[in-house]
């Protein structure tokens, strides 16, 4: 049997916020300025790698996953059933 799910991984604390901060940096904004309010932000709002992983891993190898039939369904971290909004970023 297939089960097809969609899981969100949060925001998680690696290197892939290196293309956010060469964004503001072209704007003039000092780097050393913008990587530490970068940094001080994202240390209360990010889960570290694996925190990150662990939705995904839930889905993937999970007994429960099975047994209770979960398919079609949208997961946040840390493994949490959610509802998509209908049109991200209010495209409709």
């Amino acid at each position: 049997q297939i089960y097809v799910n969609s899981a969100h991984p949060g925001a998680v604390a690696t290197d892939l916020g290196r293309h956010v901060l060469d964004r503001l940096v072209a704007f003039g904004i000092p780097e050393k300025y913008v990587v530490k309010a970068f940094d001080f932000i994202m240390s209360f709002y990010s889960l570290t790698p694996y925190e990150g992983g662990l939705t995904q891993l839930y889905l993937a190898v999970s007994p429960e996953v099975e047994e209770k039939n979960i398919r079609g369904e949208y997961f946040v971290p840390i493994a949490r059933n959610a509802t998509a909004h209908p049109y991200p970023f209010g495209y409709t």
